[in-house]
Formats: C-alpha cells, sequence, structure tokens
C-alpha cells in the first residue's frame, strides 16, 4: 500500500508539530480523541438521514466529517465522505448507498490506526 492509499496519513500532524514543537503531543491528542469521540454519532446521524432520504443533510454531513476526517490524516475516511458528499449533491441515491455500506470497514480501520497512533505519542 502506498502513502495515499493508506488508512491514515500520521504527516498529516506534521503542522502541529511545526507551530506546537514539544508542546503538540498534547494538542494532537486531543484532536484526535475528540475525533475518535464524535464521528460515531455523525456516522449515526449520516446514515438516519440517508435512510429518510435526506439527500442535503447527507451531503451536509458528509462534507463535516470530510474535513474532520482530514484533520487527523483519516485520507481514505475523507476521500469517501467526498465521494459521498459529491453524490450527494448530483441526487445519486443509489450511489451514496453504495458508499455508505463501505464506510463502516473504513472508519474500523481508521479508529484502529488512530488509537494505535495515540499509543506512540509522548505522555
Amino acid at each position: 500500500m502506498t502513502e495515499t492509499t493508506t488508512v491514515l496519513d500520521v504527516h498529516a500532524f506534521d503542522q502541529y508539530r511545526e507551530f506546537w514543537g514539544e508542546d503538540a503531543g498534547p494538542v494532537i491528542q486531543e484532536l484526535v480523541t475528540m475525533f475518535l469521540d464524535n464521528t460515531p454519532e455523525q456516522l449515526a446521524h449520516l446514515e438516519q438521514a440517508y435512510a429518510e432520504g435526506d439527500l442535503a443533510t447527507v451531503r451536509r454531513l458528509a462534507h463535516t466529517l470530510k474535513s474532520s476526517s482530514g484533520s487527523v490524516g483519516a485520507r481514505a475516511l475523507a476521500d469517501l465522505f467526498r465521494e459521498v458528499e459529491t453524490l450527494a449533491e448530483q441526487g445519486d441515491a443509489a450511489g451514496v448507498g453504495q458508499r455508505l455500506a463501505a464506510l463502516r470497514d473504513v472508519w474500523e480501520a481508521t479508529r484502529a490506526a488512530l488509537n494505535a497512533f495515540l499509543q506512540t505519542l509522548p505522555a
């Protein structure tokens, strides 16, 4: 797997390290922890909106999740949310459904990778 296709791009945190220096660890840990804590609820809302046929809400939530995924280096997840956002904007409910079917597996892989990454941060 190349870096562009991995679930997690830890280089996304380089900007935090450059800005915060030695104090970056706690900032990164808080950011990742908030993402891990908040994403399951947002995913549930996304799936509910899809089940209700509310593609406008699906698009909005996918956009938000794309951004938050990108901020923690969750490249594969951000790419998938980008596709969901585009398909919802185009009114392609079937396409959205196909992407959502893959979403949980990608989320679980991302969650595991981020939890492993947290273990590498200095205390």
